[in-house]
């Protein structure tokens, strides 16, 4: 979202064009876009809104490959010092995960990952995607039915150790910095920082996170898995803004628990900065 931002303050990206969106841009995961019919058609604007406040996976790719791809957005996280990486989303693990079936899942396109991930995880949705399967890449379709389960094994024993099937890396202490950067200003122009405040404040998700125990504006964006909860924003206290960054990972209790636990410690930070005695 900041290079983004960053691009249209150059004037190398234009929030307010307008793209259609195509059957190959979907991508499984979080996220709205995915439940509508190809050919819909947004803004660059509305893909930024919607990649925050949805967590959205299509969004995502779809910013991603405005601003120059995957290596395009490394080389800015690297060119400013950032620990930062991005792997395009959901597509490059769920690749790999598939290549376990054989060498014929190996080249698959983005699109052809993304129609046999619906298929794993029984979504109807993989309905719009059977003409590619047909023929003799039937087989392919075929593949993924017969080892459903034995893929579902795969992630539970592989998404947490091998960073091969994450979707980026970062740390709560950088992420702490990017939100930094955006409450001062410092990242991209005071118009744009305003903008893209506005858009973490609109956020849909994470609601029993670092905003559950809270009555104040947070700004704030989620990240999730099966056994992650992440939460980080910007907390307008009565004392003044507040980062907040949190990653948990390799859950094992209760999912709620630990989103509650985010919130009830998230009470703590704010109550400990505006003077709130506590017992």
């Amino acid at each position: 979202m900041i290079l983004a931002f960053q691009s249209a303050d150059r004037g190398t990206l234009n929030l307010d064009e307008r793209v259609q969106l195509q059957r190959a841009d979907f991508r499984t995961g979080t996220g709205v876009l995915q439940y509508h019919e190809p050919g819909m058609s947004l803004t660059v604007r509305d893909l930024i809104t919607e990649m925050i406040i949805t967590s959205d996976n299509t969004a995502t790719g779809m910013v991603i490959s405005r601003l120059g791809g995957r290596d395009r957005v490394n080389q800015w996280l690297s060119d400013n010092k950032y620990v930062t990486r991005t792997s395009w989303g959901t597509v490059e693990g769920t690749r790999k995960m598939l290549s376990l079936l054989g060498p014929s899942f190996v080249n698959l396109t983005d699109e052809e990952v993304t129609a046999l991930e619906y298929l794993r995880t029984n979504s109807p949705l993989f309905d719009r995607y059977t003409d590619l399967f047909a023929g003799a890449r039937k087989e392919l379709a075929d593949g993924v039915r017969n080892n459903a389960s034995t893929l579902a094994e795969s992630i539970r024993n592989r998404r947490d150790d091998d960073e091969g099937y994450w979707t980026g890396r970062t740390s709560p202490r950088e992420i702490g910095t990017f939100l930094e950067a955006i409450e001062r200003g410092t990242a991209v122009s005071t118009k744009r920082s305003v903008e893209m405040k506005n858009i973490l404040l609109r956020q849909q998700l994470g609601t029993r996170r670092i905003p559950h125990f809270l009555t104040v504006p947070v700004a704030h964006k989620t990240g999730d898995g099966a056994n992650v909860a992440n939460d980080v924003g910007v907390v307008y206290s009565r004392s003044g803004p507040i980062v907040i960054s949190f990653f948990a990972m390799a859950i094992t209790g209760p999912y709620a628990e630990a989103e509650d636990e985010i919130g009830r410690i998230s009470r703590t930070i704010v109550d400990y900065f505006d003077g709130v005695p506590r017992d």
